[in-house]
């Protein structure tokens, strides 16, 4: 046998005898739960994203403005100011009803167009605006306050 063979053999055969042994320590943490601060914590749950839009407390001002969803009765709230009623007929918006909260007076603009309806809610210093306007065939109502 040559001496790079009897070599080779010794070290392989160390390597089988290493890979035997192995890493007691390692096969007990395997073992082991990890510690508290290594434990995967359940994710901390979040609420679902909101629909539509929400008032803020009556009397708080809220600077700028919101994009609401279209209302399948044609109801929109105008922040802690109100609300109006719309009817769409076809590409043509009718401003039905403008209901505004104690403290608070409404004035509609549905002279400009047929496809938009402005309505101004006014109290003290605020105003807030509520556009809703027929776009490409889709109606877009945004309420804004400045």
């Amino acid at each position: 046998m040559t001496f790079s063979r009897v070599l080779a053999v010794c070290v392989a055969a160390v390597a089988l005898v290493l890979g035997a042994c192995g890493n007691d320590d390692a096969v007990d943490d395997a073992a082991q739960p990890p510690p508290e601060a290594a434990r995967d914590e359940p994710a901390a749950t979040t609420a679902p994203p909101q629909r539509g839009i929400t008032a803020p407390p009556t009397g708080q001002r809220q600077p700028g403005c919101d994009v609401l969803p279209e209302a399948v009765d044609g109801v929109y709230p105008v922040r802690d100011a109100g609300e109006i009623v719309v009817t769409r007929e076809g590409n043509a918006l009718w401003l039905v009803e403008t209901r505004p909260a104690e403290g608070w007076t409404a004035t509609g603009d549905t002279e400009d167009d047929a496809d938009d309806v402005e309505v101004y809610f006014r109290s003290g210093d605020r105003e807030i605006e509520l556009e809703a306007e027929i776009d490409d065939g889709r109606l877009k109502v945004e309420v804004c306050e400045r």
